[in-house]
């Protein structure tokens, strides 16, 4: 999979991170942290959003991302 994991931090200092999809398909994904798990399609080369931490104490070490090629992922197909 050609993705990207971009790591940041929001200027009050709470872990952050986004993923871009390099490939020319949708893409199904994930970003998790804390138990929270968010799931979304990722268009063909585009970036998601920023998903924020819930509090400082984590970094970036804490999220756990996931992508696959959605036609693999058909339930996937709910989180347009």
């Amino acid at each position: 999979m050609n993705t990207s994991i971009i790591h940041g931090e929001t200027k009050e200092g709470f872990a952050q991170v986004k993923i871009t999809n390099k490939t020319n398909t949708s893409i199904a994904c994930y970003v998790a942290i804390d138990g929270k798990k968010i799931k979304f399609i990722l268009r063909p080369y585009m970036t998601s959003k920023w998903y924020k931490a819930t509090d400082t104490q984590f970094n970036y070490r804490h999220f756990s991302t996931w992508c696959d090629y959605l036609e693999l992922h058909p339930e996937y197909e709910k989180y347009t």
